[in-house]
């Protein structure tokens, strides 16, 4: 049997869990507004249609993922870490409050993989990976935000003083309220990305005694895990009880998410040893 890689199974995972909730909804949709206006069918069919379609996504996609939970334990050799990734990623439907639970098949199938966990992952150091680290603001990328906020500060002070200079500011509370807000949000970017261009010191920085974040030092005993949080790209450390999140953008830095991930990945590993 061959095996494969985690990412490679959660890629799959994702990409097969994505459709099977997209598609079934929008075809139920879809249809119901075909028959709706054709047949000329009441128009509540349109609207029962949505949350039809919701329960028919949810459904198939939950038969998906018990599949995928099969075929991705039986294929991958570090399950553990599989599990935990994929229980972040939303892969592995929970026991309460779910809808559908697995089939008898399905089921015996699962527990029967359960010997799989009492071996431990293997997973070799990353050579590539130095032993320091260091990660800065982008460069092009904050020239670009510099130049884009730049002009947006120029152009909303330009308004203000047209407005000031004939006398149709007064009185019109609403166009001050949303002329001085939009004043105040690019001056406040122009000045964030403009103090990131000058900054030379590294954003983060990741030795074997732990991490730093700007001026802030965690060492590698404090640390349990360094996550992404899901959707908003903001780097958060996980400690033994508690979650701090740090409002860092990772598009504002010189690597992208996944070789954040990655990197994090390695140096967590190497602090547990």
């Amino acid at each position: 049997m061959q095996e494969i890689s985690v990412n490679e199974a959660l890629r799959i995972g994702k990409t097969g869990a994505g459709l099977r909730f997209v598609v079934p909804f929008y075809l139920t949709f879809m249809l119901a507004g075909v028959i709706t206006f054709t047949l000329s069918i009441s128009f509540y069919l349109f609207f029962i249609s949505f949350p039809v379609g919701i329960l028919l996504s949810y459904y198939f996609t939950t038969r998906y993922l018990y599949q995928w939970q099969i075929w991705a334990f039986r294929h991958v050799r570090n399950v553990h870490e599989l599990k935990l990734k994929a229980q972040k990623w939303g892969l592995i439907p929970g026991r309460e409050g779910r809808i559908f639970p697995p089939t008898a098949y399905e089921e015996l199938m699962l527990q029967s993989l359960k010997g799989k966990f009492s071996q431990p992952d293997i997973v070799p150091d990353d050579s590539r990976v130095p032993a320091v680290f260091e990660i800065y603001y982008s460069r092009n990328y904050n020239r670009f935000e510099l130049i884009s906020w730049s002009f947006g500060f120029v152009g909303t002070t330009w308004v203000i003083i047209a407005f000031i200079s004939q006398n149709q500011l007064q009185g019109d509370i609403v166009i001050q309220v949303f002329l001085g807000g939009t004043w105040l949000t690019t001056l406040f970017f122009t000045i964030e990305n403009f103090i990131q261009l000058r900054t030379t010191e590294p954003v983060i920085r990741l030795t074997p005694e732990g991490i730093q974040i700007k001026r802030k030092s965690f060492t590698k005993a404090e640390v349990k895990e360094i996550d992404i949080s899901d959707g908003k790209e903001v780097l958060s450390l996980k400690f033994h009880a508690t979650k701090i999140p740090y409002p860092i953008e990772i598009a504002d830095l010189d690597v992208d998410v996944n070789t954040l991930v990655e990197i994090a990945e390695v140096f967590v590993r190497r602090w547990q040893k």
